[in-house]
């Protein structure tokens, strides 16, 4: 049986953007995380333990703490720096069973066009 955590919606704000306007102010993202887990590797499901699970307040502290002190001029970029940036702090919380844990991370950025609606999102997955 495969568990799955998700962050869905987490509202960060970043320094993301190409142009001057973008990168002299923070702007409003939208993050999603999805990480599947093995049946095995998550005990709290059985525990109702949290120190024998992911926690899902570490990965949007952890998200926190990587746009607060990085810039970026593409969204694909910030992107896939999450992407390994959360790889590496998953299997760190599971012992380094990198084997186990598939992700999936999505920027959304809001309101992405100045004059008409519609978002605009970068994804990065192993499944």
């Amino acid at each position: 049986m495969i568990k799955q955590l998700n962050l869905r919606n987490y509202e960060v704000y970043c320094m993301l953007g190409n142009n001057a306007d973008e990168q002299n102010r923070r702007r409003r993202v939208l993050i999603n995380v999805a990480v599947r887990i093995p049946d095995g590797v998550c005990q709290a499901c059985v525990s109702d333990q949290l120190d024998q699970t992911i926690c899902y307040a570490g990965i949007a502290d952890f998200i926190d703490d990587i746009f607060a002190t990085r810039k970026f001029n593409l969204l694909e970029k910030a992107t896939q720096f999450l992407y390994d940036a959360l790889s590496t702090y998953l299997h760190q919380r599971i012992g380094g069973k990198k084997q186990c844990l598939q992700q999936r991370v999505e920027i959304l950025k809001p309101s992405s066009f100045r004059d008409r609606p519609g978002d605009a999102s970068f994804m990065c997955s192993d499944w």
